[in-house]
């Protein structure tokens, strides 16, 4: 699957997990299915440019950095069934090169 700089596309968003969906949606819509918004309007999803990305939601976001855990599908260790993810934070660093939280 491609990844776009984007660290909530292809992920739907339960509390505390962000699940690789392996397509489209977008994980900031929480109340049902939704697909990418920037894809639907044919621009290429990024974070950096997104509407959601405003400061209400990166607020939001630096909360809940550390507690919540991604499970991209491309990281997962071969050969192991269950695994921990990764912070939330080191995902949207390695995806669109933005840090939430100040070390």
């Amino acid at each position: 699957m491609r990844r776009y700089k984007c660290p909530f596309y292809g992920f739907s968003l339960n509390p505390s997990v962000l699940t690789d969906t392996r397509g489209n949606q977008c994980a900031l819509v929480t109340e049902s299915y939704s697909p990418c918004y920037m894809e639907i309007s044919d621009e290429t999803p990024n974070w950096n440019n997104c509407s959601f990305n405003d400061e209400q939601n990166r607020t939001k976001l630096e909360q809940i950095a550390e507690s919540v855990r991604v499970f991209p599908e491309e990281l997962c260790p071969g050969g192991v069934k269950i695994w921990n993810g990764i912070p939330l934070n080191k995902w949207m660093y390695k995806i669109s090169g933005v840090k939430l939280l100040n070390p």
